[in-house]
Order: C-alpha cells, then structure tokens, then sequence
C-alpha cells in the first residue's frame, strides 16, 4: 500500500519538466513518514515496475500513473 501512496503523491505533485517526478527528499515530508519507510516504498515501486530513479527524482512509469489513478479513485 505505500507504494501506490507514493505513485499517488508523486501524481498530485504534478509534471516537472513534462514528466510526473518528484524530488526523493520532498516525498518525505509529503509522506510524512521516515527516510527508511519511504526508501522501502521506493525500492517496492521500482520493483513492480511503477517508477524509477532519475537523478535525485522519483518518476512515474505508465504503470505508476495508472497505480496512481487507481489509488485516488480518478478515471483511468
């Protein structure tokens, strides 16, 4: 489940240069959560194909935006 919470904040956060992304240090403080909680998420995301690493930035795959979408009961 916190996995999709991060495709979800990620989505919310909006495009950054035409691409959802977010900085991997401001998803903390969105989250709300530790810096290891959020790593797990993010390592969790990578791992089902949701998002990747960019640099210092977290951006969502197709699959995440989909995940993202779903999570936020939004037409997909």
């Amino acid at each position: 489940m916190a996995a999709a919470n991060l495709c979800a904040v990620i989505y919310m956060n909006g495009k950054v240069a035409g691409r959802y992304a977010m900085p991997a240090k401001k998803l903390r403080e969105a989250l709300a959560s530790r810096a290891a909680e959020v790593e797990a998420a993010i390592d969790e995301a990578v791992e089902r194909g949701w998002v990747c690493r960019q640099r210092s930035f977290v951006e969502l795959k197709a699959a995440g935006i989909y995940t993202a979408k779903d999570a936020l009961d939004l037409p997909r």
